[in-house]
């Protein structure tokens, strides 16, 4: 069921006040959960395998400069 503008409102602020405190992967899977209950389509996707995978590409960017 879709999330009311003020209940998808609180949740952003939530989010960004995890991402300013540092704890991004709490944030990558509050926002994951609150996408999946807003709109029904769950994000299948692991923080810590993006964030390897990320970081291969940056090193592999830097090392081809």
């Amino acid at each position: 069921m879709p999330l009311k503008k003020d209940e998808r409102k609180q949740k952003y602020i939530s989010i960004m006040s995890l991402m300013l405190k540092g704890e991004n992967k709490k944030a990558f899977e509050e926002l994951a959960c609150m996408c999946g209950e807003d709109t029904g389509l769950f994000v299948l996707a692991d923080y810590d395998k993006a964030i390897s995978e990320n970081q291969l590409c940056q090193q592999a960017k830097a090392g081809a400069k």
